[in-house]
């Protein structure tokens, strides 16, 4: 008992929690005395900490149940208890020479094979190269007896979970921030091969800043290489949750976010697994409840319910929410994994084009600064006071009106101005307001960022940005070739103005072959000229267009022009994007990127 007692004043010492300089003096005495010291002045000095505070709740549990061995491992000592988990105990420590807070998950082993032990250590490896700002970092790793211990990053915040529950739902602009936050960091660890299989609103961290950070990304499937060379999938997943766990390796997770392939085997899973999780922990923020969670249901039910039930949408439980981030809930929750976003990298560029829109809210940004409650008297004084100084504010103000009234002038509304100057015509990014759940018409795979956009290729695509065109502007276009040729189409789709314009079809001659549209079932503006798209090389077209006439220039080369009236013209065969008033783009067996979409509404003479 002595040398534990020793050994844990030490740690308390080198890790600084003696803040009184006559206890540290006292101990330091002790540590060094050359007679040893009997346990009689152990147990007055720690007792004496105890009562000053200067142990916590938690050590002194450990002390007086006589487990002291186990508030430290390594150089850490613990401080506390963070969480309780069906795979372990997450604790608060201390680096005892770094003096830097941590947290510390232990994590059982179900047998003491050195195969668990080095699989462990295998995806610890892995989990200490995911060093993004939204993964919660892992810092160490090692073994204490037959448990394995990970040691994390310490972020002082609540999770998801904990806010809903303490705070209600959350504003949307929050809910969009952080499941933006979540998407990036899901985005870098499905780069590294690292799949969580466990996301739900207890594994996102909230921070004081701000920060949200993902935790548990060292136990997650992961694609690894064997020493002969081959792939291989190794897993440890965490389940927070015992009750529903059958067997080890037959249900991993938590059903309430758990894709249904994934309740089918854990071992089929990829990145869109994880976007589904989130898709149901998004819901979660944003209602208080999973997606497929009612009272009464059982394990199976709600298995079953995330299988076959239609996906909620969220207007029927909220009023705020955006069409657009409809879709968005609809694609990540879609019951095939075929049917979801592909990665995580279009989920960003849908969110992000959305915050752009609403805007970030920053009054409503999380974050989480405890303070102490005020007292309810003091609030009622408060408010007291402010009532009679208002009314005091009211009456002096009625008064002197009063006494101004005879001599007080008749009030003139300043004069309109004659010649208000017009505004000029604002430019429009088009990248930012394509919206692809809503705006494909034809062609799977279109891929879209902030700074591009890509077409399918070998394959008929079409994307309708639902804008009304100004009567008269430019859309200027940087357009790069990166596959076979083809053509490119470029049109407007409006009552009475209703046209494409048709570039890059390869002809036997090497020329290409450009055309408007249709007039009674024929060809308009069928013209030859040299014009063709390079492979790989960025070409700048400006797309003219006012109330009778259409042109495309490149460079200083007008590739096409056309003057009449637009009710004469119809879009060709195999080109029609339905009643929808937009702007649409096209291709055919070639695939384009545009890096540059500006409208520009202006006067063309």
């Amino acid at each position: 008992m002595q040398s534990s007692c020793q050994r844990f004043l030490e740690l308390l010492l080198q890790a600084g929690q003696i803040n009184s300089a006559p206890d540290r003096e006292a101990l330091q005495r002790l540590l060094e005395s050359p007679d040893g010291v009997a346990a009689e002045e152990w147990e007055q000095l720690t007792q004496r900490l105890a009562d000053s505070g200067q142990l916590t709740e938690f050590q002194q549990r450990q002390w007086e149940s006589g487990k002291l061995e186990e508030l430290w491992v390594g150089d850490y000592l613990l401080t506390d208890v963070i969480d309780r988990g069906g795979m372990g105990m997450v604790y608060r420590g201390v680096h005892c020479l770094m003096h830097r807070t941590v947290a510390i998950k232990f994590t059982l082993s179900d047998s003491n094979e050195s195969r668990d032990a080095e699989r462990f250590m295998r995806e610890v490896e892995a989990a200490s190269k995911l060093g993004h700002e939204n993964i919660v970092a892992a810092l160490d790793a090692g073994m204490r007896g037959d448990a394995c211990y990970l040691v994390m990053e310490y972020v002082d915040g609540r999770n998801l979970y904990q806010r809903v529950q303490q705070d209600g739902p959350l504003p949307f602009a929050v809910a969009l921030d952080l499941t933006l936050q979540a998407a990036r960091g899901l985005e870098f660890a499905h780069r590294k091969k690292v799949v969580h299989r466990d996301i739900k609103p207890n594994n996102l961290l909230v921070g004081s800043d701000g920060v949200l950070k993902i935790l548990d990304m060292g136990l997650a499937r992961m694609e690894l290489t064997s020493t002969d060379g081959s792939a291989e999938l190794d897993s440890f997943a965490t389940i927070d949750q015992p009750h529903e766990l059958t067997s080890r390796g037959e249900l991993l997770g938590t059903i309430d976010f758990m894709a249904p392939e994934q309740a089918a085997d854990p071992r089929d899973v990829d990145g869109r697994a994880d976007l589904y999780g989130l898709g149901c922990t998004v819901y979660f923020l944003l209602t208080g409840a999973a997606p497929y969670r009612r009272d009464g249901m059982s394990l199976m039910e709600r298995i079953i319910a995330h299988r076959e039930q239609p996906v909620p949408r969220l207007g029927d439980t909220r009023q705020d929410i955006p069409l657009e981030f409809e879709d968005v809930i609809q694609r990540m929750l879609a019951k095939k994994r075929e049917q979801r976003y592909e990665s995580a990298t279009a989920l960003i560029g849908d969110l992000e084009r959305l915050q752009r829109r609403i805007g970030k809210a920053p009054a409503e940004l999380p974050r989480f600064v405890p303070s102490p409650p005020r007292p309810r008297s003091a609030l009622r004084v408060v408010g007291v006071a402010s009532l009679l100084l208002a009314m005091l504010i009211s009456v002096v103000w009625f008064v002197g009106r009063l006494r101004d009234d005879r001599s007080a002038r008749p009030f003139v509304l300043p004069p309109l101005p004659t010649d208000p100057k017009p505004q000029p015509p604002q430019s429009l990014n088009l990248l930012a307001e394509i919206w692809l759940p809503r705006d494909v018409v034809a062609g799977d795979g279109w891929d879209l960022t902030e700074h591009r956009l890509l077409a399918p290729p070998a394959r008929p695509a079409k994307l309708a940005i639902r804008i009304t065109p100004p009567p008269q502007f430019i859309l200027e276009m940087t357009v790069v070739r990166a596959s076979e040729p083809g053509p490119l189409v470029i049109g407007v789709n409006e009552p009475g103005r209703r046209f494409f314009c048709r570039l890059g079809v390869p002809q036997e001659n090497e020329t290409t072959l450009t055309s408007l549209g249709t007039r009674d079932g024929r060809m308009v503006v069928n013209q030859q000229s040299d014009f063709q798209f390079p492979k790989d090389q960025p070409v700048k077209l400006q797309f003219k267009v006012s109330e009778s006439h259409v042109s495309i220039h490149c460079e200083d080369a007008e590739l096409l022009a056309w003057e009449g009236d637009f009710a004469e013209l119809a879009v060709g065969a195999g080109w029609g994007v339905g009643e929808e008033v937009c702007l649409f783009i096209g291709c055919n067996e070639a695939s384009y990127e545009i890096t540059h979409l500006m409208l520009h509404p202006i006067s063309i003479p």
